[in-house]
């Protein structure tokens, strides 16, 4: 325990008899500071946050410091419990900050949060969460990539949070190779099926990008063994099946496998029936049925798949898929009048090559010189690091230049149609949220499926009792 009068050990650079002296003795951490969260009371969440760390710090220095000199056994095994609970009430910190309207002042408590655990896999931690705070709700990946560079070498890296965000915001500079190694590490350290299910399928995707669609389809058949194999043992959450889903309907649409296709569709129907689910999460699962559905060509269950979608979550991605089912269901005429009210800047980045796409083809098959102009300046413009992607791309745009010179016919539009059918809706399986605290790094979840700090103290104690 501090004296009153030294540094408190939350963070907050304020004196310990000042701070949270008399605030932290007996908590339950975590416990007040996420129902203060979800009621919203920010800087009453940032009080209880604080007084959470300072107890949590006195439990490691404690109990765990001393065995940690005295180079005990299981100081291992205490010290991985200890960085992983703090490291969890640090992310909520984050969230309280962020909230608060200080998170210009997150940086230098993360500073003087380094002395709270006296190991190099703590000071990397910090160094982690710099990187987090540098990214921001906007995502600076400029920002965050000068942090995370402070990590390299980043090979030997055994914590799997740090690896997950690495590939994310590194994703286009990484090499085939370095990413595939990476990856089988995440593979390795984690024990969560979600992880190994979300990895699993992003190395069979990035056989897919170089090429190498068997290489692909032999990754994503593993997952699905493996993942098949764990339900039996542990049963699985909501979540992890609906990761399995979306690797299904993955594989069945690069085999054109209609019973993988349909189990998907089961799948997802059923999530419908659970109230699990927030709004937005109900829009996705709307969403992944109308992908299925297209991949079949079944575009009347598409378009109603992706209506249902957009009337929960009225984002403009909705729109580009709602315009490629108009295209088959009615003609180009319907999807140009509602691609048209698309505004390109609220797309996501990876939601742009859908767009700029959907759009081409739609111009292909109108024949309008001057649709067919705008969409090769914007497929000229498309930075494409995938072989898989640029290869697709560049076929387009040369079924495009032909239309522009020849005029339209109904062998260009129906490789143009494929074109599109290839590739749409791919982009969700590279872009990547890795996990941050057990979710994917979405500041909209920061409250659902976080570590109970009370349970693993409690888990800490009773393994203690147990060695003694």
């Amino acid at each position: 325990m501090p004296s009153r009068n030294e540094p408190c050990l939350c963070g907050s650079g304020e004196k310990f008899k000042r701070c949270c002296s008399d605030r932290y003795d007996g908590r339950r951490p975590g416990e007040k500071v996420r129902a203060e969260l979800e009621l919203k009371n920010y800087h009453q969440a940032l009080l209880e946050c604080r007084a959470d760390i300072t107890q949590y710090t006195i439990w490691h220095k404690t109990n765990t410091a001393p065995l940690i000199k005295k180079k005990v056994e299981v100081v291992e095994f205490l010290l991985d419990i200890d960085i992983n609970a703090l490291s969890e009430l640090v992310y909520l910190l984050y969230i309280c900050y962020l909230n608060s309207g200080l998170s210009d002042k997150f940086s230098a408590t993360l500073e003087r949060l380094r002395s709270n655990i006296d190991c190099q896999r703590w000071q990397r931690k910090i160094i982690y969460f710099q990187a987090i705070n540098a990214l921001g709700p906007e995502w600076d990946v400029m920002a965050g990539r000068r942090e995370l560079k402070k990590l390299r070498p980043i090979k030997a890296e055994i914590d799997i949070e740090t690896l997950q965000l690495y590939i994310d915001i590194f994703n286009v500079e990484l090499g085939f190779s370095e990413k595939q190694e990476l990856i089988d590490r995440i593979l390795d350290l984690t024990d969560k099926h979600s992880d190994k299910l979300q990895y699993s399928c992003l190395k069979g995707v990035e056989y897919l990008m170089v090429g190498d669609q068997a290489g692909a389809e032999q990754q994503l058949e593993t997952a699905i063994n493996s993942y098949t194999y764990s339900r039996s043992v542990d049963g699985n959450t909501a979540y992890e099946t609906y990761r399995y889903a979306m690797v299904l309907a993955l594989l069945g649409k690069l085999r054109n496998d209609n019973q993988l296709l349909d189990e998907a569709i089961h799948l997802n129907n059923n999530f419908l029936e659970s109230d699990d689910w927030t709004e937005i999460g109900k829009a996705s699962i709307f969403r992944e049925i109308g992908d299925i559905y297209r991949t079949k060509s079944e575009w009347n269950s598409a378009y109603e798949a992706y209506k249902r979608a957009f009337s929960i979550h009225p984002i403009p991605i909705y729109k580009v898929f709602l315009s490629e089912c108009l295209l088959h269901k009615n003609g180009w005429s319907d999807a140009a009048d509602l691609i048209f009210t698309i505004d390109p800047a609220e797309l996501e980045q990876s939601e742009y090559m859908d767009y700029a796409f959907t759009f081409a083809v739609i111009a292909i098959e109108s024949g309008d010189k001057k649709m067919l102009a705008t969409c090769e300046e914007m497929l000229r413009e498309l930075s494409i690091s995938s072989l898989f992607f640029r290869a697709r791309r560049d076929d387009l745009l040369l079924n495009l230049i032909d239309t522009i010179r020849e005029g339209t016919s109904n062998a260009a539009n129906q490789k143009a149609r494929n074109i599109l059918k290839a590739i749409t809706s791919m982009a969700k399986y590279i872009k990547l949220e890795p996990n941050f605290m057990g979710i994917g790094i979405n500041l909209g979840k920061m409250l659902e499926d976080s570590i109970n700090t009370e349970k693993v103290h409690s888990e800490k104690r009773n393994y203690k009792k147990a060695k003694k």
